[in-house]
């Protein structure tokens, strides 16, 4: 790959990692190129069939994964045909709120079929179809400007709908939310009070109080009013509930996970990696708790295998009694690992800033596996060899979100703007220069330079900066709108620890962001 000489301080590797995980294989998902199937994607590349074949639109949590990886490029083709897959998905939408959980094309004695399909392959019925589609689409607003908006502002009431489907599933009493069946793992039995759901919820509770905030504050006339609007408030204190009730009811005996499910005053517990690393993750568990969880993590047998991302589970599920599809010893998907573990797993790295973990446990072996190999198969085994589908989406498009996500940390939220690398100190003093897509980040600890799809008031953190340093913060405007285009100045401190926290900037689309150290 031959690319621009701004991109020269970004590891070479990273590069690849970053344009091979999106373009070799989530792109290749996309159907469009069939005029009738256009608006759906498969969960791996055609060779010449695609694997799960004639089935499409999987949002427990595939496309989810597949089309955040294709966001991130900022390719504007690529943020059509994003968009068009939620909004085909997104027009199935029942009266309830219940967003269908694929799309089936033909059976599997060849019949044709083509209809919605609203529980699993494996017949459970799953709330990540509503999380992550909803997710989708916020993603999607986030990085494609006016349109972006545009669609926010259009779909506004199939989001809430979507939100008010899964709310439906709080036990106001209890805390928590009782679901029907499993998170994003469709064979495994998991229902009631549990905890892969409860752990997610936080992490989609916050997002969807940050819409409502956005749409109320683009629909108001006065401008200077920029009050929480209530339903954004019922989603953060929401957030804030089963977070504390996750701890509370699911902690298990042995003090160091959460159980896997509450049901009918029976506790099942096979100490579940996933969830819990999403509560480590999402769910605001103590530094404390999140230390006793990973280190039962990382002490598993089946744990990053040769770098790889972990189990599902430290318990095998028996393939009778706990799976949806019976007839082995043990249900398949809880002894195998998964790309999406991996991604939770990275996002609690992150949070407890463990950045030799990071590397060493995750991404140095899926960067390394995925620049030799290109396509990467459905999954890894117990030995780490990858096995099953080939050519499948989940680990590449995990491997080109975690670089920006993580070891890069660049969050574009719909009021927010974010920048919080994971990297060694010798590297925050480098700095780096991220340019891909519409992405532009130039960092170092004097000097930030910032250029993102993005327009309204933005709340702006730059962590890893020079501590108790004025910093002068202009905003050059690329656009004349409404007759100025004259820059924007004002000046602020870093805390202690190097943080530029919560600077409210009213941003234009193409607005570049510049920091620079005030000389003493």
């Amino acid at each position: 790959l031959k690319l621009p000489t701004e991109y020269a301080n970004i590891l070479y590797k990273d590069k690849q990692t970053l344009l091979t995980g999106a373009y070799a294989s989530p792109a290749g998902c996309l159907r469009s190129a069939e005029k009738s199937h256009h608006g759906l994607a498969s969960t791996s590349c055609a060779h010449p069939h695609a694997e799960y074949e004639w089935n499409y639109n999987f949002f427990d949590p595939d496309n989810y994964l597949t089309m955040t990886s294709l966001v991130y490029m900022g390719d504007a083709q690529l943020l059509e045909e994003v968009r068009a897959i939620i909004e085909t998905t997104f027009a199935q939408m029942k009266s309830s709120g219940m967003l269908p959980h694929h799309y089936r094309e033909k059976g599997y004695n060849g019949e044709m079929i083509r209809r919605w399909v609203y529980k699993s392959i494996a017949s459970s019925t799953q709330p990540g179809p509503n999380i992550f589609c909803t997710l989708t689409a916020l993603m999607y607003a986030k990085h494609a400007g006016e349109r972006g908006v545009e669609f926010l502002l259009t779909n506004a009431k199939k989001i809430r709908r979507s939100a008010s489907y899964l709310l439906n599933f709080f036990d106001q009493k209890k805390g928590l939310l009782k679901t029907q069946g499993p998170l994003f793992i469709d064979v495994l039995i998991r229902s009631g009070y549990a905890s892969d759901t409860n752990a997610i919820m936080p992490f989609f509770l916050r997002e969807m109080a940050e819409f409502e905030i956005f749409v109320s504050h683009h629909s108001q006339k006065n401008e200077t009013n920029r009050s929480v609007p209530p339903q954004a408030q019922k989603y953060l204190q929401m957030a804030e509930t089963i977070s504390r009730t996750l701890r509370q009811e699911l902690w298990s005996d042995e003090g160091d996970h959460l159980i896997t499910d509450l049901n009918n005053g029976k506790r099942r517990d096979f100490v579940d990696y996933d969830s819990n690393l999403m509560a480590v993750a999402f769910a605001n568990l103590s530094r404390e708790d999140s230390a006793k969880v990973l280190a039962r993590v990382d002490s598993g047998k089946y744990s990053h295998v040769n770098g790889t991302s972990t189990f599902v589970c430290e318990i095998p599920y028996d393939g009778f009694r706990d799976c949806y599809i019976k007839g082995s010893q043990y249900c398949g998907d809880s002894v195998v690992s998964m790309g999406r573990v991996g991604w939770a797993d990275a996002h609690c790295r992150k949070r407890l800033g463990r950045v030799q973990e990071f590397e060493d446990l995750i991404m140095n072996g899926l960067q390394s596996r995925l620049i030799s190999h290109t396509w990467l198969r459905e999954r890894f085994d117990q030995k780490g060899e990858n096995i099953r589908s080939p050519m499948y989406f989940e680990y590449p498009a995990v491997a080109s979100i975690l670089l920006r996500e993580i070891r890069y940390g660049i969050e574009v939220g719909l009021n927010r703007i974010k920048l919080d690398p994971l990297m060694h100190a010798h590297e925050i003093e480098n700095g780096f220069h991220y340019h891909i897509g519409n992405v532009h980040v130039d960092f170092s600890p004097q000097y930030v330079r910032i250029q993102l799809p993005v327009l309204g008031m933005k709340i702006l953190t730059v962590t890893h900066l020079k501590p108790t340093i004025k910093f002068r913060i202009t905003v050059h405007r690329q656009r004349n709108v409404g007759g100025i285009n004259q820059p924007q100045y004002r000046t602020v401190w870093t805390n202690n620890d190097g943080i530029l926290d919560s600077v409210g900037l009213d941003l234009q689309l193409g607005d570049v962001i510049e920091m620079e150290e005030v000389p003493a």
